[in-house]
């Protein structure tokens, strides 16, 4: 499942962020770059590209987030984080429980993200 972060605005949190997740045990072994993508021919932003192989990692990466935001605090200046999947985007403004939990159910609902059932059930 491909996933890409942006910080709303700022390209010097975006660099933090991507160093955060660099450093933390739960996501420093995610597949992530840094991109700068064209949105039209006048702006680019730059993302955080990233490859979670299965919902452990989506978990892993809401909760890196959430301490994220919470270390960084009035730093961030109310500034959104936005995570795109699939053609599903989930937004963060602060570091509830609720945001994580919206994360998963955003992905989760998107259909990129494994949780392990069968959405037909056990046919054995």
């Amino acid at each position: 499942m491909q996933v890409q972060i942006s910080v709303e605005g700022d390209a010097l949190s975006l660099t933090h962020l991507h160093s955060w997740l660099q450093r933390d045990p739960g996501t420093r072994r995610i597949p992530m770059t840094v991109a700068s993508l064209s949105r039209d021919e006048m702006s680019t932003f730059d993302v955080i590209d990233l490859l979670l192989g299965n919902g452990i990692a989506a978990a892993n990466l809401a909760v890196a987030i959430a301490a994220w935001r919470s270390a960084r605090g009035a730093a961030l200046n109310g500034r959104t984080v936005r995570l795109e999947c699939g053609g599903t985007s989930v937004t963060v403004t602060d570091a509830s429980a609720e945001d994580i939990e919206r994360i998963l159910r955003g992905l989760r609902e998107s259909g990129t993200v494994d949780d392990g059932e069968s959405p037909e059930g056990d046919a054995g």
